[in-house]
């Protein structure tokens, strides 16, 4: 009984998977995870690239440095941003198909 009691959500003491790129962020997906990465403004939301992956800080208003930023939170793919196209023909703003989310992001790292 006490091993199936385990088997959940983690623990608020585990570390966070250390995302670098998308093998990595699929293998987090729904997972606790930290970002490292340049800081990057974009239309849809403040996000974080690291070269090779890029991620959307959905709760954030805006970065306050231009230097590298390590930011946790839960990794989410969706399409809930992509652009549609409505029954008139006209299409919607957003992004061309999925994106990586965090929907609440914390930025860990600040320089």
């Amino acid at each position: 009984m006490l091993a199936s009691a385990c088997a959940g959500p983690a623990w608020a003491g585990d570390a966070p998977i250390d995302v670098k790129d998308r093998d990595g962020a699929k293998a987090a997906e729904g997972k606790t995870v930290s970002v490292t990465g340049t800081p990057q403004r974009t239309r849809l939301a403040p996000s974080v690239d690291t070269g090779s992956f890029h991620v959307y800080c959905m709760n954030l208003p805006d970065w306050e440095t231009t230097e590298s930023v390590t930011v946790t939170g839960v990794l989410e793919h969706t399409s809930d941003y992509e652009a549609k196209t409505d029954v008139d023909g006209s299409h919607t703003a957003g992004t061309d198909g999925p994106v990586w989310v965090i929907r609440t992001c914390t930025v860990a790292k600040k320089p």
